[in-house]
């Protein structure tokens, strides 16, 4: 089986450990109502109905109407720590001019004009003390978290420009690499990192968390943050298929599809948040139908979800129906050296020639599995190293040979994300020149390449057969086995997969 499910909620893989859309502002309190010149939830004031002595037409604020923190004396002047001066409140409850002490904002004035946090002082420029500045029209959005795995909760506000606080935030501290992500919509294979890795040993507990936005992203376009567990900080085997098709996000599926591949299985999948349970084999079938058979040709169907240990669900009445249940090891490892058994006489590099693609698209192919017919194995793996080859020329990484003079005798390809991670794909030795110790020269040898053109390689990955002899190789270099990944597929006659 050849994908690889990386983020985590889905526990441990392709998904979030949870979500916060801010397409509108939500609040923890529930959906806002909306005022003349404002949105602030829980305070229900039209136009010039304030309360509190607050006679500002348009000086509303969440949970602004109270007294204690916030509450406001006859001439607007606030007491406790948002003291503004005299009559000197605009309409966006902002104090004028360089009017505003350290302290001048309290934790629940949040409203979408003039969002400011605590000891978030706003100076005349408009701008944080972090050098962000208020213009953004979600300033003060807020959303509360869905809790997906890993216990992870709290509330995300936009309070400038540039930073989005997630606030009483909880989450177990567990995982590989797990990161705030922000995406202008809610597929976060097309976000980006907003924090450094947030493993810590005892977790999170009702703490504030401050994410920023990355240069050239901006605050407006932000839809929607998640906590992705990035075991791969991004789910890698879909960069790949989106690298020449399309990844779509549902409610509890994403949908994989490579229309320039169509016998590809592992391309042209669904993902599912939970292993089956009763009764989804109709419905997971339709839903492929829909998404994939009804748009493109296809003689196969399948499936695949987020597991840690292998939980299968109920896979029986797929079985019942001739699917086949596909499970694969996720092996992962941070560095690669050398076991005692190294062939160092062959020349491992990144393939240059036409001919030597050639030779290496033939190799993949004499090395398929018994199940797949030749005619139609070729097709799919020429189609799948045309697409390596394009990979390779945008930079994203290579395909390496190891040569016997100008003989190749084992092949793989080794891509990056960009974030230090490397990910093996389809790692083959010629029969006549196995148990030589090539393969485990290739993998490290490979890494060691590919970190020289592009920076420390900070987590290398590879998917292996449980029951193949691979495993003992992977190991033998450093890799160890941290997740199990489960699929199920079902095809018309023999056809390829990878």
């Amino acid at each position: 089986m050849g994908f690889l499910m990386t983020m985590k909620t889905w526990n441990r893989a392709t998904k979030w450990l949870s979500i916060a859309l801010l397409s509108t502002a939500l609040t923890a309190c529930g959906t806002p109502e909306e005022d003349e010149n404002n949105t602030a939830a829980n305070n229900n004031t039209a136009a010039n109905n304030t309360s509190a002595n607050n006679a500002s037409a348009n000086n509303t604020s969440a949970n602004n109407a109270t007294a204690g923190n916030n509450a406001t004396a006859g001439n607007n002047a606030t007491t406790g720590n948002n003291a503004t001066t005299g009559n000197n409140t605009s309409a966006n409850n902002t104090a004028a001019a360089n009017n505003t002490s350290a302290n001048n904002t309290a934790t629940n004035n949040t409203s979408p004009g003039n969002n400011t946090t605590a000891n978030n002082t706003t100076p005349g420029n408009n701008t944080t003390p972090g050098g962000c500045g208020m213009t953004s029209s979600k300033i003060g959005w807020t959303a509360t978290l869905s809790t997906k795995a890993h216990g992870v909760s709290g509330t995300a506000v936009i309070v400038d420009d540039c930073t989005v606080e997630i606030r009483n935030f909880n989450y177990d501290g567990t995982g590989l690499d797990v990161r705030v992500y922000g995406a202008p919509g809610t597929d976060f294979t097309q976000g980006f990192p907003m924090t450094d890795n947030l493993l810590r040993a005892g977790g999170y507990s009702d703490e504030t968390l401050v994410a920023k936005l990355p240069e050239g992203e901006a605050m407006d376009d932000l839809n929607a943050v998640s906590i992705w567990c990035l075991d791969i900080p991004v789910d890698f085997d879909l960069i790949f298929v989106r690298f020449d098709g399309e990844v779509l996000v549902r409610e509890d599926h994403i949908v994989a599809r490579t229309e320039t591949n169509p016998s590809y299985h592992w391309g042209n999948f669904l993902l599912f948040d939970q292993p089956p349970k009763e009764g989804d084999m109709e419905r997971w079938c339709a839903l492929f139908e829909q998404e994939i058979a009804a748009k493109q040709p296809t003689e196969h169907i399948a499936f695949a979800w987020d597991t840690v240990e292998g939980e299968r669900g109920e896979c029986q009445p797929f079985l019942d129906r001739g699917f086949v249940v596909e499970d694969s090891l996720v092996m992962t490892a941070p560095t690669l050296s050398f076991p005692a058994q190294t062939n160092h006489e062959v020349e491992v590099r990144a393939l240059r020639t036409d001919e030597e693609w050639e030779a290496a698209t033939t190799l993949q192919i004499e090395n398929r599995e018994a199940r797949f017919s030749r005619e139609s194995y070729t097709v799919f793996k020429v189609a799948q190293m045309k697409r390596y080859r394009e990979m390779s020329r945008q930079g994203m990484g290579h395909w390496y040979g190891a040569f016997i003079g100008a003989e190749l005798v084992a092949d793989m390809g080794l891509f990056h994300d960009g974030n230090g991670v490397a990910r093996y794909q389809s790692v083959e030795t010629d029969a006549a020149h196995r148990r030589q110790g090539i393969c485990a020269r290739l993998l490290v040898e490979s890494a060691r390449l590919l970190a020289q053109e592009v920076g420390r390689l900070e987590n290398h990955v590879i998917v292996a057969d449980p029951e193949g002899p691979a495993t003992g190789v992977y190991g033998s270099v450093g890799f160890e086995t941290t997740e199990v990944q489960m699929g199920l597929s079902w095809w018309d006659g023999v056809n390829a997969t990878a």
